[in-house]
């Protein structure tokens, strides 16, 4: 349903969606590269930056999709914060 919602409402950034069924790091290079580079989600840790991960033992299939900071109309405080979804199939 939730994947369902946001190809229905954003089907221009579902274009962008991803499945593994792998361990996924998620990694914000935004500040380490003036915005040249924004997130990137990989399943192998970045040797250059911190990274989020997300251990997936089990080997379920995750989706994932990288929303950038213009990609809602919304001004809080997360405006210059680059959005994962990660969604569960």
């Amino acid at each position: 349903m939730f994947k369902n919602n946001i190809r229905r409402i954003y089907p221009r950034r579902f274009e962008n969606y991803r499945q593994t069924n792998n361990s996924i790091f998620i990694a914000d290079y935004t500040l380490q590269t003036n915005s040249r580079k924004k997130v990137r989600v990989s399943q192998t840790k970045p040797n250059d930056i911190q990274s989020f991960s997300l251990s997936n033992n089990k080997n379920l299939p995750i989706g994932y999709i990288v929303f950038g900071n213009s990609s809602f109309n919304c001004y809080s405080v997360i405006t210059k914060l680059y959005h994962v979804i990660l969604i569960h199939n």
